[in-house]
């Protein structure tokens, strides 16, 4: 799962886990990643599991190994990646945010937009061949 439609993302650093949820067209998805389990490529364990064409439908499963578009967001992430501060946005959903640029081992240019109480509120990110947001 690389983008959420709408939906959730559960992060763990202490488990060193993210869950990701999803739901469209009367579809559901769910998708472990466990940074416990990392290839020798760098890769994160996932295991993903999707309810189609229904909720009601039989689970279909998959496993392997992925290059996960949801980092592991510990309280220091913004200090250990050399976050830099990128002013102040105005976003369309929640008015006036902060906004800050950093690097990641899973994503490498990142952006973010926090709420007042340091929520974090949407992250966008770029690869070499796409560029992907996501609002949480």
């Amino acid at each position: 799962m690389s983008h959420i439609a709408s939906g959730y993302i559960y992060n763990s650093p202490s488990n060193q886990k993210i869950r990701v949820d999803e739901a469209f067209d009367s579809n559901f998805a769910s998708s472990l990643f466990d940074y416990t389990d990392i290839s020798s490529d760098g890769l994160v364990s996932n295991t993903l599991y999707t309810l189609a064409p229904c909720i009601a439908a039989t689970p279909q499963f998959w496993q392997g190994y992925v290059m996960p578009v949801f980092p592991l967001f510990s309280s220091d992430i913004l200090v250990t990646c050399n976050a830099v501060f990128t002013g102040v946005v105005d976003d369309r959903f929640n008015g006036k945010v902060a906004s800050v640029s950093y690097s990641s081992k899973s994503m490498p240019n990142l952006f973010r937009t926090l709420g007042y109480s340091r929520t974090l509120l949407t992250f966008s990110s770029s690869g070499a061949s796409c560029t992907r947001t996501s609002f949480l």
